[in-house]
């Protein structure tokens, strides 16, 4: 991943691993580790931007191109994805206090169980 705009950080962590925090600014390049979850966030006031880029990974090795099965499946229907009512507390707590440094509100209430920042209803412009 190469950071374009924005500012914020990537979690990264092995199966049963301890986590990694990864800071990262416009120019900056985040490669996670093969087979390592992990996950960007963007902490700052604007937004971020990012460039994706995969090739020859594991991850993909075996996706069929145009098929009706997603390639991110829940780790509870055997994929690699762990959704957001199934990680940890402390993933979300971590990115609630970094908007709070920068005075950004959380939009994820709808999303997460325990944010903190409940949606109200009204639209976010």
């Amino acid at each position: 991943v190469t950071i374009l705009s924005g500012q914020g950080y990537s979690l990264l962590w092995p199966e049963h691993g301890e986590m990694v925090r990864a800071n990262w600014k416009p120019g900056s390049v985040v490669v996670p580790p093969n087979q390592w979850f992990h996950q960007h966030f963007n902490s700052g006031a604007e937004p971020a931007r990012y460039l994706a880029l995969r090739w020859n990974s594991w991850r993909y090795r075996f996706a069929v191109i145009n098929s009706d099965t997603p390639v991110d499946v829940s780790l509870k229907e055997g994929g690699a994805q762990i959704e957001y009512e199934d990680e940890d507390r402390k993933i979300h707590e971590i990115f609630e206090s970094a908007l709070a440094k920068v005075g950004a509100p959380c939009h994820m209430g709808s999303m997460v169980p325990w944010c903190a920042q409940k949606e109200s209803g009204h639209s976010h412009k």
